[in-house]
């Protein structure tokens, strides 16, 4: 089930942008099973999570985002988007987090609305673009809120889309967006049900000599009132997500697939027709579309549908008949292990240009397809889909405008063949249907492009901890330092590995449990796994608190938050994992916690310095195992000299005080006794350290008093994460 918790949305009101952002958030777990999405993406921060809350409560960019802005509409304003709804598909690719979106009327004049989103990415990679002519799939998710309406004689719309810009060097500054190798471009009308998003996908040939590209994503509101009464209807929003370019690395499965092979017309080489199951009709012959539409299938307006002499469909005058079909079909081996799936994407065109002539039709055609899985010993079974020409919700059967027309749609079919599939076919019916009207004369219409091919199965994200330090207000930073100094003039109390009798060891959950306690602070074990997150545990090895085997070391932590927690207890939950340094010193600074550094691992602390100085944090530390970490700890571990960061004051543990045995009231006498004679040595501070078995005692001698329950823990200390690294965070504040 997908949920949404409520986010701020927000306008910053700089001149250079005045931008809205809603905000969604995934509440329910997704499954943990595999799914296929497509092919690697090559764009960084696909899901536009590189902003954060400014101290003013904007959403802005971070430092060195990967999108550019190249506007986000004059006149946006704030919406809320949380109740609209995200397909499964586009859940699956990420957690929703940010979401860009943009609304509203806008003053007077013919064009009242005009409300835009543009974000441009450049990818310059040698090895992505190989001379051998691979293809490409790109995509890009359009939210709108159905409002979409080019039939009356006020015109609104939702549209938006992707361009790709290729180009023949690498060097991004002398790009001109004007003079690309080629330039393609996928623009649709939204034609969702209100408040959700659709994918606007395609795919294409990458030319020859390409270096690198430039890919925008943008997203519009328009509209144009006659009456001023009417203005107060133009509640058009639009919102973008989840972007994707990536190349395609697998060959057609399909032969002739855009029909280039045919010498003459309707000769389907490689194909059946009509197809050998299960449609019974086949009916008017189809004709080479791309003489009917004067060869400019395959020129820059048409790209990436890259149908040349072949793209077969109907073109008629309308006399009387009102429905018919054809059918053609292919059968293709599958070579693949058991459980590889497919995808099956195509071009289909209507109602284009012929001679300036825009062919006003909303509905002219349909196609089904019918994908059968075949073993050694006859059919295993089939997947059917009926797919609609993309109409907005909004538009009427028949109408002025024919909405999505001239442009190509490309639909991508996830196909999951069964076990012991040998064969794979694939079957079509293209349909006309085409009720006579007054006024509507030419109906055009073409398919060309199948393209089948695997893609890789891929992990889902996983729920864990962010990896960055959120902000800070100057306020909020002063009480915290503030709150550290009174805890540092006591005689601080500190848990080993937190409060293990109330939570499993190094857990969030345990670290907030020894405050709840009454301890000043707690002990914490660093590791470094193998992609760089630094991360809390105290075995080299998994196994003993979390399940599973291996070295910490060994493994990325999105491999390490597969691994649960072997035995529950106190407020822990069945997302609890191992926690990262950056969440823990987040939810030190938010409780005023003193910190025991222990440093397990050798050649990490120069991290752990880089991210102690970035939460502004030395304040906190009160002692050092200075093993791993001669550059932190100031003493005799950096052979007397004082370390590059001699602002970490440590404090002594006490020595030689009987804390466990005899009545509460000796032990408290003799830490009394204990604390004058440091007193008298000149010796201030002196802390008290909590093992396993002695917590509670050591609280109750000390003088603590536990809070009772357990507040959960911050929402902003969570974030998801994949097979590749950080999703993106659940809160949106950062430095």
């Amino acid at each position: 089930m997908i949920g949404f918790q409520r986010r701020r949305s927000a306008c910053d009101q700089r001149p250079a942008r005045k931008a809205l952002a809603g905000a969604l958030c995934i509440l329910a777990c997704l499954t943990t099973s595999e799914y296929a999405l497509g092919w690697p993406n090559v764009l960084q921060d696909p899901g536009f999570e590189q902003y954060r809350l400014d101290p003013r409560g904007f959403y802005v960019p971070t430092r060195g985002a990967a999108w550019q802005e190249i506007t986000l509409g004059r006149g946006s304003v704030q919406i809320d988007i949380n109740d609209w709804h995200a397909p499964d598909e586009m859940v699956a690719e990420r957690p929703l987090g940010f979401t860009p979106c943009t609304t509203k009327y806008e003053g007077d004049g013919p064009q009242q609305n005009t409300g835009r989103l543009i974000f441009q990415q450049d990818v310059v990679d040698p090895r992505l673009f190989p001379a051998d002519g691979k293809h490409y799939e790109a995509w890009v998710w359009l939210g709108g809120a159905g409002r979409d309406d080019d039939n009356n004689a006020d015109v609104k719309d939702e549209a938006g889309g992707w361009e790709v810009f290729f180009y023949g060097n690498d060097d991004p500054s002398t790009w001109n967006d004007a003079k690309p190798l080629e330039h393609h471009q996928m623009i649709k009308d939204f034609w969702g049900p209100p408040g959700s998003f659709v994918k606007v996908a395609g795919f294409g040939k990458i030319p020859a000599g390409t270096k690198g590209i430039r890919m925008q994503v943008w997203a519009t509101t328009w509209g144009q009132a006659s009456q001023p009464a009417q203005r107060g209807d133009f509640a058009t929003e639009v919102a973008l997500d989840n972007a994707h370019f990536a190349i395609i690395e697998a060959p057609n499965m399909l032969i002739n697939g855009d029909f280039e092979l045919d010498d003459r017309p309707a000769e389907f080489k490689g194909w059946q027709r009509p197809a050998a199951w299960p449609f019974p009709r086949n009916g008017l012959k189809p004709l080479d579309v791309n003489d009917v539409f004067d060869g400019n299938f395959d020129h820059g307006q048409y790209r990436p549908f890259y149908g040349a002499r072949r793209s077969y469909g109907y073109v008629t005058y309308l006399s009387g008949w009102r429905k018919d079909a054809f059918t053609f079909g292919q059968y293709a081996d599958y070579v693949y292990p058991d459980g590889t799936p497919l995808v099956l994407m195509f071009y289909w065109i209507q109602a284009a240009q012929r001679g300036g002539e825009v062919q006003l039709r909303l509905i002219g055609s349909k196609l089904e397809v019918v994908v059968e899985y075949r073993g050694e010993a006859g059919q295993l079974g089939a997947q059917s889909f009926w797919v609609e020409w993309p109409v907005p919700a909004g538009a009427a059967a028949v109408g002025r405008y024919d909405q999505n027309s001239g442009t190509p749609f490309c639909p991508r079919l996830l196909l999951d063949p069964p076990a012991g599939t040998r064969r794979v076919g694939v079957h079509v019916n293209f349909m006309v249907h085409a009720p006579y009207r007054d006024g509507f004369r030419l109906m055009n219409a073409a398919v060309d492009d199948f393209f089948l091919a695997p893609v890789a199965r891929v992990q889902p994200p996983m729920l864990g901890y962010i990896d960055h330090m959120p902000g800070e207000l100057p306020e909020q930073r002063r009480e915290r330092h503030r709150l550290v100094a009174q805890r540092r003039a006591g005689h601080p109390l500190i848990f080993h590995r937190g409060a293990v009798r109330r939570a499993p060891e190094n857990t969030l959950e345990c670290y907030a449990a020894a405050i709840d306690m009454g301890a000043d602070g707690v002990e914490i074990d660093v590791h470094r796994t193998r992609d760089g997150v630094l991360v809390l545990h105290h075995d080299d090895e998994l196994g003993r608190t979390f399940e599973g085997h291996g070295k910490l070391r060994d493994k990325t932590y999105y491999e390490l938050l597969q691994a649960k927690l072997k035995n529950r207890k106190g407020p822990v939950t069945d997302d609890t994992r191992m926690p990262t340094l950056a969440a823990f010193l987040q939810l030190a600074r938010r409780r005023a916690m003193l910190i025991h550094l222990d440093v397990k691992q050798s050649g990490i602390q120069d991290d752990i310095i880089r991210m102690i100085e970035r939460a502004d944090m030395w304040d906190h530390l009160v002692e050092v195992n200075g093993g791993n970490a001669d550059k932190i700890r100031p003493d005799v571990w950096n052979q007397g000299k004082p370390g590059p960061h001699n602002q970490v004051q440590l404090i002594p543990y006490a020595q030689n005080v009987p804390l466990w045995d005899g009545p509460i009231e000796d032990v408290r006498a003799a830490i009394d006794d204990y604390i004058r004679k440091q007193d008298a040595a000149g010796i201030r501070g002196t802390m008290f350290f909590g093992g396993y078995q002695h917590q509670e005692r050591l609280a109750e001698i000390v003088g603590r008093k536990p809070i009772a329950g357990f507040d959960p823990l911050p929402e902003e200390l969570r974030a998801w994460w994949g097979p590749n690294g950080l999703v993106h965070n659940l809160d949106k504040h950062e430095e």
